[in-house]
């Protein structure tokens, strides 16, 4: 957040954003966009309690969203992708692990 644009939000903004995160109907991201972007104003006015909060729920709500996608770390696909031999993950790369569905 310390790296972003200063966000100076007006209680209207938050409002809205608040609103958004209330519909439980709404969608999971935008929902968790708008937790983040209420830490980033919070953070922003040095109110970091609730920035903090904010940022927990946004992430929350995120990260609901990737599991409701079965989005999960695929152990065999990493070890071909790095040529990793069984028992040596310790020297495997730093690349990015593969994601797969299911």
């Amino acid at each position: 957040m310390a790296t972003c644009r200063q966000a100076l939000g007006e209680e209207a903004e938050l409002a809205r954003l608040r609103h958004i995160i209330a519909n439980p109907a709404g969608d999971a991201d935008e929902r968790g966009a708008a937790g983040l972007a209420i830490a980033k104003i919070y953070d922003d006015a040095g109110h970091y309690d609730e920035a903090f909060a904010a940022a927990s729920e946004g992430n929350a709500l995120l990260r609901a969203t990737q599991l409701a996608r079965e989005i999960r770390y695929d152990h065999d696909a990493f070890r071909a992708r790095n040529d990793v031999p069984d028992g040596d993950l310790h020297r495997a790369s730093l690349t990015p692990p593969p994601l797969r569905r299911g």
